[in-house]
């Protein structure tokens, strides 16, 4: 699915994964993986700030529409990383209305 104009998935997923590797750290990463026995690559980022991290971009894009919002969504979710994964749910789950 593309997105409409203003709004590029691939970067603005690209920009989302950078921001939440800055704010994870190595040791958590790896307890995060072993914890969740997962096959995922992990950032080390804590629920709060990838949650922080996601209502700031959607605050930056009040213009959000439906197909940018699972165009980003999907971008997101095709990082095999744990929390561009967990970034792509609260996405969704932080604009309800734009899921219907």
């Amino acid at each position: 699915m593309a997105a409409p104009t203003g709004v590029n998935a691939t970067d603005e997923a690209l920009r989302l994964r950078r921001q939440l590797a800055a704010t994870g750290t190595p040791s958590r990463a790896a307890s995060e993986k072993a914890y969740l026995k997962s096959s995922l690559d992990f950032l080390g980022a804590d629920v709060p700030t990838m949650r922080s991290i996601v209502k700031a971009w959607l605050r930056a894009h009040p213009q959000l529409t439906h197909d940018q919002m699972f165009a980003v969504a999907d971008a997101l979710w095709s990082h095999s990383v744990h929390e561009c994964r967990s970034a792509a749910i609260e996405l969704l789950v932080s604009h309800p209305t734009l899921v219907e």
